[in-house]
């Protein structure tokens, strides 16, 4: 009988090398980021939705940064920061994301009246 165990890792692996071949790599690593939030098949853990959510976020996935932005206003596994949140949105905003923009306008009115160097 074959090892079970073996055989999902095997596919696991495929599947994984196919999906980055085909350049869909970005939406992979913002799912993840996703499945960590809600523990949805991995442990809930929001530090690691958060690094996940940023490797697809520096490559320009609006709701990877979108959702990035969200943990950031919150404190949700990253340290609360409402000047890297509205950053966030700005970027998901200017990639088209419409609700970036809308959560972005309403974030505006938190933000330090202070120059942002």
């Amino acid at each position: 009988m074959p090892n079970v165990f073996n055989a999902r890792k095997a596919v696991k692996e495929l599947i994984w090398t196919r999906v980055s071949r085909l350049g869909i790599l970005l939406d992979v690593r913002a799912t993840l980021g996703s499945l960590y939030s809600v523990g949805l098949g991995v442990p809930k853990d929001h530090a690691q939705a958060a690094r996940w959510l940023r490797r697809a976020a520096n490559r320009g996935n609006a709701g990877a940064q979108l959702s990035l932005g969200l943990k950031n206003g919150v404190g949700e596994g990253v340290s609360q920061d409402y000047v890297l949140a509205y950053m966030w949105f700005n970027l998901a905003a200017a990639n088209g994301n419409d609700l970036a923009a809308k959560v972005r306008d309403g974030t505006s009115l938190t933000l330090p009246r202070q120059p942002i160097d």
